[in-house]
């Protein structure tokens, strides 16, 4: 059933901000309104709504994909968001860039603001509005807004936490950041607030079955939860964190096994615990099918036109490409590429034309509306018609928790036995088994059965292997073009160097510690030339991260700038 979110709102959004945020409608602001659930509720859509703003969704696309060894971008656009991309492919990112705008985050914690201000008092005023409804809002809009700052972090690292909700443009506005640190715990205090009231993940049923996936769950809140721990342990090097990455990834992955096991007399398939849909159905049930089985969270559309924008045709009908294409590290498979078996399903359903010694390759995956059952041949880009491309975008499934737990795992071993990276063996290692058989898990059920025997992953063949690059390149097979990568790569960087300040905004330091050498390696690879010449651009932690966009800083003079972006202040080198 397709989803749709009802929202009770008319007319033109207001704007002025913390750095732009957008103010609600002023309907919202009325002292009428506020005066029943359907209200409220309303409310709360518009906040999930936000998050499918055309522009955050090309955001989080260029974030994290763009950013890494995905893509690279079409030469033979040369309108609209080219320019943009080619900046930033040429790793020199102006503050003026399109990219750089935070406003579509901030609109959607603003709402998040307002109903966590506002809801309480409907309960006095609506009977139908009961404490249950209440808590199940407050606790959505908790989880949402810890979310969105997540990202923020994540790609500009010191970011404004914004003091409240945001009813005028009247209100004082202006607000320094944070530091990454202060604003990551304050997502987790969020989430844990958030968690006891959460909706559970089987909550909805029939035609409203797709709010258990458009809806952030308690499996929702447990899966970036996990994230969350992750990326902080990998900066800060802590195990406590990595611990609790892998008590909230065992969280999700047994509820999604119990959502599964629903008879007493159906039996747990050993081989298959998680219910995986097998090669022949995967791509269909997840990336055909909104809202499958395997999903804990999707951003729902009804016409995704940025997805398309970027993957597909960038204008309309007759614009035959997508603004970004795959690069050849992808497409092509070798030893020193992300895919390294032909038998991989996971290479023909995600790249057209893949493995044909190209540069670049069109994407496959959330374009086309059917799986390839199996068929390893190389197939030429399809047609899809521009309005109407309603592909949901998926924020968490169930095997990114998977190989969260398998990084997560790993990371903790390597640093609790002072290990620099996944190679080092000891003596009855069974953490690097059981790490090993999570990756094997994932893979194999991306292989047909009649090659299984003798292309699966083995533990006799990768035992001697650097676990953590086996995890790091499975993550990149089956998550590729899911908002995930960049990410991923920063995580690995993070947990090989040493002397980040994550207590400090950037701006204020004056020394920046050296990224990892083999990181910055992948990222480049996907430069047919001069990759050498553009490892060296991004040499220090801050050249990881977005600079602020110019109209932010000219509305809130409070904020500093990131200083390889600064005018003003020294290149940010050791």
């Amino acid at each position: 059933m397709k989803k749709i979110f009802i929202i009770m709102f008319a007319g033109i959004l207001l704007s002025s901000c913390v750095d732009t945020v957008i103010l609600p409608y002023s309907k919202t602001t009325d002292e009428n309104y506020w005066k029943t659930k359907d209200e409220v509720s309303s409310v709360v859509a518009k906040a999930y709504l936000n998050m499918t703003d055309a522009t955050f969704m090309r955001n989080l696309i260029v974030w994290s994909d763009f950013r890494s060894d995905e893509f690279t971008y079409t030469d033979n656009i040369t309108e609209g968001l080219r320019d943009a991309l080619v900046e930033m492919y040429t790793q020199n990112t102006q503050p003026t860039n399109t990219f750089t705008s935070w406003g579509a985050l901030y609109t959607t914690i603003n709402y998040c603001n307002i109903v966590l201000e506002k809801a309480e008092q409907t309960l006095s005023v609506d009977p139908a509005y009961t404490e249950g409804d209440y808590q199940a809002h407050r606790s959505q809009v908790l989880a949402l807004r810890s979310l969105c700052y997540f990202y923020l972090v994540r790609v500009f690292r010191d970011v404004p936490l914004t003091a409240g909700a945001y009813m005028s443009n009247a209100q004082e506005m202006e607000i320094a950041q944070s530091d990454p640190n202060t604003v990551l715990q304050y997502c987790i205090d969020g989430l844990l607030e958030a968690e006891p009231n959460a909706m559970t993940a089987d909550a909805y049923t029939g035609t409203n079955a797709w709010r258990n996936y458009g809806y952030i769950t308690k499996d929702g809140i447990w899966a970036i939860l996990a994230d969350i721990y992750l990326w902080r342990a990998s900066v800060n090097h802590s195990l406590e964190d990595y611990k609790q990455a892998i008590v909230y990834c065992d969280k999700v992955l047994e509820s999604k096994k119990n959502q599964h096991v629903k008879y007493d007399w159906e039996v747990e398939d050993e081989a298959n615990p998680y219910n995986l849909y097998d090669y022949q159905d995967y791509y269909s049930q997840i990336f055909g099918d909104q809202n499958s089985e395997e999903s804990i969270f999707e951003l729902q559309y009804n016409d995704n036109v940025s997805l398309c924008q970027m993957y597909h045709k960038f204008k309309n009908n007759n614009s035959g490409y997508g603004y970004l294409k795959v690069s050849g590290s992808y497409g092509n498979i070798g030893s020193n590429n992300v895919f390294i078996k032909e038998s991989d399903m996971r290479l023909w359903e995600s790249i057209y034309d893949a493995n044909t010694s190209a540069d670049n390759y069109d994407v496959r995956k959330m374009v086309s509306q059917s799986g390839r059952l199996g068929s390893m041949t190389k197939e030429s880009r399809t047609s899809r018609t521009y309005s109407g491309y309603s592909q949901n975008w998926i924020v968490y499934r169930i095997t990114d928790v998977l190989l969260m737990k398998a990084e997560a795992m790993m990371s903790a071993y390597m640093l609790e036995n002072g290990f620099k990276d996944g190679t080092e063996i000891k003596e009855g290692d069974y953490t690097r088994q059981q790490v090993f058989n999570i990756v094997q898990y994932v893979n194999s059920r991306s292989i047909p059965t009649t090659n299984l025997a003798d292309d699966s992953l083995k533990w006799s063949t990768y035992q001697k292997y650097d676990m953590e690059r086996l995890v790091l390149e499975e993550r990149a097979r089956e998550l590729c073009f899911e908002g995930k990568r960049w990410f991923d790569l920063m995580r690995y960087n993070y947990r090989h160097v040493d002397g980040v300040n994550y207590n400090k905004i950037l701006a204020d330091q004056s020394a920046f510690v050296e990224n990892y050498d083999p990181m910055l390696s992948l990222v480049v690879r996907k430069y047919s030339s001069g990759a050498s010449s553009m490892k060296v651009r991004i040499p220090t932690e801050p050249y990881l991260y977005m600079p602020i966009n110019d109209a932010e800083k000219k509305v809130n003079s409070k904020l500093k700038q990131n200083p390889v972006y600064s005018t003003n202040e020294t290149t940010a080198r050791n």
